[in-house]
């Protein structure tokens, strides 16, 4: 298999910057509004921290970096290196209080079935997608685990399916539990 596309954290930390700064905002303000799906719904917010750190991270973790994108209006597609700002499918539109999150499950399900199909071990599988993604990793997929960037987009280039397709919608009232919602996102 030829080389998997990369999704670049440092190119993503360049669009949110650009796009703070043409919008004339603190880096406080940006992520307070970044955060804000997460605040009404009881669950802790971004932290500048974290969003200036992608310049220089190796990692992310999933369910903040869905909302940067959303507060951009992306694709995380567009965060690959030569890529199109356009490319990839439009995330789900989701509701001022409501989250985007990865569906890990399904993506499991999808990679379990492209390696049956080709016939290779979780291993293998694991070697194809290149560095940070172990086959442990791809199997522990099954049990709801939290996913990080740019992994999450290894495994999605390797079954040649825009991220979109592995996200859900949770709808979460302050001290309730999540709710998947009925629209595309689905449920677990």
């Amino acid at each position: 298999m030829s080389k998997l596309p990369t999704f670049s954290l440092t190119a993503l930390y360049e669009a949110l910057d650009s796009t703070r700064q043409e919008r004339g905002l603190t880096w406080a303000v940006a992520v307070r509004e970044m955060s804000e799906p997460f605040t009404r719904n009881g669950s802790r917010p971004l932290a500048v921290s974290t969003v200036v750190g992608l310049r220089t991270k190796p990692r992310g973790e999933g369910d903040g970096i869905l909302q940067m994108i959303r507060w951009l209006g992306r694709t995380p597609e567009g965060f690959v290196d030569g890529a199109a700002s356009d490319a990839g499918a439009p995330m789900p539109a989701v509701g001022p209080e409501q989250v985007l999150r990865i569906h890990t499950r399904r993506l499991h399900s999808a990679l379990n079935l492209k390696r049956t199909a080709l016939g290779v071990t979780w291993a293998q599988a694991a070697a194809e997608m290149g560095r940070g993604i172990s086959a442990r990793s791809l199997m522990n997929l099954s049990n709801g685990v939290r996913m990080g960037f740019p992994q999450v987009m290894r495994m999605t280039f390797w079954l040649g399916l825009p991220l979109a397709r592995f996200t859900r919608i949770t709808n979460r009232l302050r001290g309730a539990g999540a709710m998947p919602s009925a629209g595309a996102g689905g449920g677990e």
